[in-house]
C-alpha cells in the first residue's frame, strides 16, 4: 500500500464516521425543543468554515441559526447542507446585519480569512457573543 492510498483511504474513513455522527446528532437536537440547545452564527463558509460546521453538528445540541458569508455560493451551498440535517439557518452577506437581523444567539464561529478575524470576533465580542476563532 502506497503512502497516498493510505492517506486518502484513512480520510475517507474519517469522513464518513464524522458524517455519521453528525447526522445522528444533529437530528436528536431538531427533534428536542430544549432551552440548553446552543444557537450559534457561523461566519465564514468555505472550506474551513464546512470543517467547523460539521464538528458543531457532531456535537449535538447546537443549532446553526445564521450563516455570513460575502460569496453566494458558498453561503447558499452552506445552508442547503445544513438543511439536510435539520438545521434551518438564515443566510447573510453582512456579518453586521446577521448580528442586527439575528437575536438570540449564543455564539459564533468564526472561519473567515486570518486577516479579518480580529474584526469579526471583535464585533461578535461587542454584540454579547461567546467566540471561537482559530488561531492563524
Amino acid at each position: 500500500m502506497q503512502r497516498r492510498e493510505f492517506l486518502s483511504g484513512s480520510l475517507a474513513a474519517g469522513a464518513g464516521a464524522a458524517l455519521l455522527a453528525a447526522k445522528t446528532a444533529a437530528k436528536t437536537a431538531a427533534k428536542s425543543d430544549r432551552d440548553d440547545v446552543l444557537d450559534v452564527a457561523l461566519i465564514g463558509a468555505g472550506i474551513q468554515g464546512r470543517i467547523l460546521a460539521n464538528c458543531l453538528l457532531a456535537i449535538g445540541g447546537v443549532r446553526v441559526r445564521a450563516v455570513c458569508d460575502i460569496w453566494e455560493y458558498r453561503r447558499e451551498a452552506a445552508l442547503r447542507y445544513l438543511a439536510a440535517f435539520e438545521q434551518k439557518a438564515a443566510g447573510f452577506e453582512d456579518y453586521r446585519e446577521m448580528l442586527d437581523k439575528t437575536p438570540g444567539l449564543d455564539a459564533a464561529v468564526v472561519a473567515t480569512p486570518d486577516f479579518v478575524h480580529a474584526e469579526h470576533t471583535i464585533a461578535c465580542l461587542r454584540a454579547g457573543l461567546h467566540v471561537y476563532c482559530e488561531a492563524p
